[in-house]
């Protein structure tokens, strides 16, 4: 049900979440996220563990500081090349951003929450200290909301 929800592979949500357990940031047993250990992770390891990868300018889906969440909280110049993940059908212009798996713009076009925490995570990836400090916080924010962090 999670892999198809995450538009993934079985087997690679199997081995994600087992990578995941290895990490203070989640008790695979207890189902429970750790927030300060998510904290930990992104804020230290996101940028080597999955480094963002960008091209040329694309059509695309809006990602990082270019989704709404983020842009109303940030001061982005109206020049400044909004980055997209590469779809042809995408509204968006910009530079083009690799995703973090191949599934992500399919899952972002499906799920709407999603596509904003995905973005907030590539915001994390490529943007300067403020934006990805920011970015970082709403994560956050989100993950001490769910039920996993709540053990429920």
């Amino acid at each position: 049900m999670l892999a198809r929800e995450l538009h993934m592979p079985l087997a690679t949500v199997q081995r994600s979440l087992g990578r995941l357990g290895a990490t203070p940031a989640f008790d695979p047993e207890r189902r429970h996220v750790n927030v300060a250990g998510c904290e930990e992770l992104f804020e230290h390891a996101l940028a080597f563990v999955a480094p963002a990868s960008t091209g040329d300018r694309a059509r695309g889906m809006p990602t990082a500081w270019a989704v709404p969440a983020l842009a109303k909280r940030l001061r982005v110049s109206a020049d400044a090349p909004q980055p997209v993940w590469p779809q042809p059908r995408g509204r968006g212009r910009g530079v083009a951003v690799k995703p973090l798996h191949a599934g992500v713009p399919a899952l972002a076009v499906a799920d709407p929450e999603m596509h904003e925490l995905l973005a907030l995570t590539d915001a994390a990836r490529l943007g300067d200290p403020k934006v990805a400090k920011r970015a970082l916080g709403l994560l956050l924010a989100w993950i001490a909301s769910s039920p996993a962090a709540k053990g429920t």
